[in-house]
């Protein structure tokens, strides 16, 4: 089982990668998601 930390650092990465492919495409919504996750 992956311990919180380890999941927590898949999580944040992902997120990141999101952000970042999606400040692209629609920045206002990458925008507010990343305010909303961290």
């Amino acid at each position: 089982r992956a311990s919180l930390v380890e999941v927590y650092a898949a999580v944040s990465r992902r997120v990141a990668v999101a952000c970042v492919e999606g400040a692209g495409r629609e920045p206002a919504w990458s925008r507010h998601r990343c305010r909303s996750w961290w």
